[in-house]
């Protein structure tokens, strides 16, 4: 949020000091316009709109300004202004909004037409021509910029969090299944170190050991060659890597308790978080 805070302060910044410059050279000049001389109330337009004049004596000779026709109009400062004198300088609130406007590109050229027939054209430029370069096409794209890198930054604490849950969540089913695994070689241990054990019962517990061993180190084997041979499409299924490890950790243990020939109670809760975590 800092960067967008940062980069909002400068265009304001950039806005105030192009505000204080058009109020030197632009306050009060767009209140001029044409007035007919048979009716003072009515406005003689330049097409279909009311234009800023600068005077109705052409011999003043000023390249760009907008001068009356002397034979039917006068030029008279007794107009609001264009759009109801909102676009104007004439005091820092409307000189800014006027150059937000400009920088936007919305209208900008009305504005130097405007300024060129109340003043004339051959310096003109030396305002407009920095305010549309710095303030358009430098300032609201390094805005839009800072907006798509804050995005992006956004993107990758999202994916970030999602790893971390995936990562807890692969835990916690380790956790779980390790606990229990571990009870019930204890309890095996138990049953080995039993007087009442037979020999035979002792041998096939330690069979269903060597063949849950085997087939660990089989499937050990089988995901490394899978691994090998699909590394690009484990690639794009990173995320459900973990899922799949619990499921052959599940099938390992599974098959060592069928083997197992001792008979254990499941805790009641276990089969729902194994199905659920292993989804």
């Amino acid at each position: 949020m800092a960067p967008l805070l940062q980069i909002g302060l400068l265009v304001l910044f950039a806005i105030v000091i192009f505000a204080i410059i058009g109020l030197e050279f632009y306050s009060g000049i767009l209140h001029k316009t044409c007035y007919s001389l048979s009716d003072l109330h009515e406005i003689v337009t330049e097409g279909e709109m009311e234009t800023p004049c600068h005077s109705d004596n052409k011999s003043l000779g000023i390249t760009g300004a907008y001068f009356c026709d002397s034979n039917t109009s006068i030029c008279l400062e007794r107009w609001k202004g264009p759009n109801f004198g909102i676009t104007s300088f004439d005091n820092i609130g409307f000189a800014m909004l006027t150059v937000f406007q400009c920088i936007t590109q919305e209208g900008w050229t009305s504005m130097l037409y405007w300024t060129n027939d109340a003043l004339g054209g051959q310096f003109n430029f030396l305002y407009f021509i920095p305010l549309i370069v710095l303030g358009s096409f430098f300032m609201l794209n390094l805005v839009l910029g800072v907006l798509s890198g804050e995005f992006s930054n956004e993107r990758k604490r999202v994916e970030a969090r999602e790893k971390y849950r995936k990562l807890r969540i692969r835990k916690n089913f380790t956790q779980a299944f390790t606990g229990y695994f571990d009870w019930i070689c204890r309890a095996e241990e138990v049953i080995l170190a039993e007087e009442r054990t037979t020999d035979e019962e002792k041998a096939h517990i330690m069979e269903a050991r060597r063949r849950a061993a085997a087939k660990r180190k089989k499937l050990k084997h089988l995901g490394k060659s899978k691994s090998t041979d699909t590394e690009d499409e484990e690639n794009e299924a990173e995320e459900d890597d973990g899922n799949i490890k619990c499921v052959q950790t599940l099938k390992i243990i599974s098959s060592a308790l069928d083997s197992c020939p001792v008979i254990v109670a499941w805790p009641e809760s276990l089969p729902s978080r194994i199905t659920s975590l292993a989804l």
